[in-house]
């Protein structure tokens, strides 16, 4: 019988947890690095960043973080996920304040894609640091992070960097018809 269990990716959560105690008795820990932004957080910020020049909210943080805390990466499962957030009413940098409005929130990568990714209203860019792509709609001053094809490689070939036990998806409902983030994998 397996022993596994999922792990929010927070600083105050990790550190307050004896990480190295019940370590021994689990067989992998699933690592859920995302969600570093969303409709709670105080500005616009990256859904699932490898890296963040702005807080140690990220996927190489949080994994450093277990690791100095004595986890193995050898027990350690990425999650990615297969979703993104939108900020309303917002400027086209990070940091910004945005206003909560029923655009607003967490939606799967394959409505990301067609509202805003593949719109023409949208300029989409690639963040180096973060390594991950956003969006921007001038028009109607909107926000959108997530993961595409490339970010979802760059983080399974980090995984690998890492030595860590292997990767997990985010919701399996939410990547494209073509399975796009799944294959992007391969």
């Amino acid at each position: 019988m397996l022993f596994t269990t999922a792990l929010q990716v927070s600083p105050k959560v990790i550190s307050a947890l004896p990480l190295t105690g019940i370590a021994p008795y689990v067989d992998w820990f699933n690592v859920m690095a995302y969600d570093f932004g969303g409709a709670s957080a105080p500005g616009v910020s990256m859904n699932a960043p490898i890296c963040n020049q702005w807080s140690g909210l990220s996927v190489d943080g949080s994994l450093t973080m277990m690791m100095q805390a004595g986890l193995s990466p050898a027990q350690m499962v990425l999650g990615i996920p297969l979703y993104g957030h939108v900020y309303d009413k917002t400027a086209s940098k990070l940091g910004s304040a945005f206003e909560k409005t029923e655009r607003t929130g967490a939606f799967r990568y394959d409505q990301l894609k067609s509202m805003y990714v593949e719109n023409p209203d949208c300029t989409t860019k690639w963040h180096a640091v973060s390594q991950v792509p956003y969006a921007f709609c001038p028009g109607d001053g909107v926000f959108v992070t997530y993961d595409d094809e490339r970010s979802v490689a760059n983080k399974a070939s980090y995984a690998r960097q890492k030595l860590l036990k292997g990767i997990f998806f985010w919701r399996l409902s939410g990547d494209d018809a073509d399975h796009s983030l799944i294959k992007s994998v391969v």
